[in-house]
């Protein structure tokens, strides 16, 4: 993909803003009340794949996941999350 002149690197963020707790000196979006995390994920998916089309000039060459504490999701949810 690198030799097509029109396509350009894209680093990603996905934010996941659950935590067991909030860290004192943290200052990112974050809750501790995991009951939202399937809907948040749902809306999430809806985002990226909303994007997918306008994103095709461009080669994601890092993807970063923070928040919050992205471990804290059930493995079945990260599994989604990465497909």
């Amino acid at each position: 993909m690198k030799d097509n002149k029109n396509i350009k690197d894209l680093g990603l963020y996905i934010h996941i803003p659950f935590c067991q707790k909030k860290c004192n000196y943290c200052d990112f979006y974050s809750v501790c009340d995991l009951s939202s995390s399937d809907e948040y994920l749902s809306a999430l998916f809806a985002h990226i794949k909303q994007y997918g089309e306008s994103s095709k000039p461009y080669n994601v060459d890092s993807l970063y996941i923070g928040g919050g504490t992205p471990t804290v999701l059930t493995r079945k949810q990260i599994k989604n999350l990465f497909k």
